[in-house]
């Protein structure tokens, strides 16, 4: 395999990763636009299956990036420029985090409100 369908297929797992971050982001919005309207109706139903498709989709993310990371860390071994792959498993991590810390408030909502 050359070096540069190696390089290729990098950056394709990078753009991956960018995608799926950015996709994610925008089911983050929606989730915590969701949850916030099932508190403000009342409507439990509404915030507990916000928080259970988002939950799912989280655990997916993180698989899914899993998946990328190794093959992305495995071009560190072949040269790749490192700081590319840093910023990229870094703002995976910042979002996973992100996305556990609504998931975990969301929780917090649901056992303040009575909805379980």
């Amino acid at each position: 395999m050359s070096s540069e369908t190696r390089s290729g297929s990098i950056d394709s797992d990078l753009q991956t990763a960018q995608y799926l971050t950015i996709g994610m982001n925008l089911t983050l919005v929606l989730a915590v636009l969701a949850v916030a309207a099932g508190v403000v109706l009342g409507i439990a139903i509404l915030v507990l299956g916000t928080l259970g498709v988002f939950t799912v989709a989280v655990v997916g993310y993180a698989v899914t990036h899993t998946v990328l990371h190794r093959r992305v860390a495995g071009a560190r071994r072949r040269g790749r420029e490192r700081a590319t792959v840093r910023g990229a498993l870094a703002l995976i991590r910042t979002n996973l985090l992100l996305y556990g810390a609504f998931v975990l408030a969301g929780f917090v909502i649901v056992f303040q409100f009575g909805y379980l």
